[in-house]
């Protein structure tokens, strides 16, 4: 059969939270790929992210690049982070489905900046980020924003970008440099207040949350399911998961406990 193979290959991560292991063994490598329907054969053999265990993670990333910021390649990176409070099960879904399309589909002007994307299914709400390698890189971080705005039809939602570094040094987030994309017609800039004190310790540039307002797109509802960065599909896996035949290589690698626990009854 013919294969349509993708500009990168793709390795998709499963975390099951084990508090008995540390976040690096709790990172479980199910598969690896390089076309359109090897990817779409593994999704279709997956439980999606509303079913999949509260505490646990569904990874994507460059194959060689592991979820997890010591890693070499994310150490000087960040990520977008789009917050879901009380989102639908299947809008959280479909966002995670159109992310990794965007990424397999090389959506993005600065594709090299990409590592990958990770969804965290949470009791009292979820995350989907998007990794970048250089959180310092302003412009690409910045065109990233604006493509998932557009391609996710996030709205109104708006989105925020964190350093790595930041995440580590201050993990009660009262100081890091975000960029939020927000719908207004202006650029504006705040200072970051601390405790009702005008000044923050250490480091002063974290003082700041930097805000770009990009023009509303006036965006009603998302793209028709036969669509996206890859072209059409069918059938569409939001309405029917498709089977694979019996040599399919993402049915055979889906055989060990963790990777079963995260098959999809079909």
């Amino acid at each position: 059969m013919l294969k349509h193979p993708l500009q990168n290959t793709w390795t998709l991560w499963y975390l099951e939270n084990d508090r008995s292991k540390s976040w690096q063994d709790m990172q479980n490598e199910i598969m690896s790929f390089d076309t359109a329907e090897d990817f779409w054969s593994l999704y279709n053999h997956i439980k999606p992210p509303s079913d999949i265990k509260i505490g646990s993670d569904y990874s994507l990333f460059k194959k060689g690049i592991r979820p997890m910021w010591e890693d070499a390649a994310n150490k000087k990176g960040g990520r977008w982070v789009i917050t879901l409070n009380c989102t639908p099960k299947t809008e959280v879904d479909n966002l995670w489905l159109d992310v990794l399309l965007c990424l397999i589909g090389e959506a993005f002007d600065h594709s090299d900046q990409i590592c990958g994307a990770v969804v965290n299914i949470r009791n009292k709400h979820n995350k989907i980020s998007i990794w970048t390698a250089n959180g310092y890189n302003r412009e690409a971080a910045l065109e990233i924003g604006h493509k998932l705005r557009d391609a996710l039809h996030l709205g109104r939602q708006s989105l925020q970008y964190q350093l790595h570094q930041d995440t580590m040094d201050f993990p009660d987030q009262l100081f890091r440099f975000t960029i939020t994309v927000r719908t207004a017609p202006e650029r504006e800039f705040k200072k970051w207040i601390s405790k009702g004190t005008d000044r923050v310790p250490g480091n002063e540039a974290h003082a700041y949350n930097y805000i770009y307002h990009l023009p509303d797109l006036n965006r009603r509802g998302g793209p028709p399911a036969e669509s996206g960065p890859l072209g059409p599909k069918t059938p569409s896996p939001r309405e029917e998961p498709r089977k694979c035949g019996g040599s399919s290589s993402s049915s055979s690698s889906l055989a060990d406990p963790i990777k079963e626990s995260i098959r999809k009854e079909i």
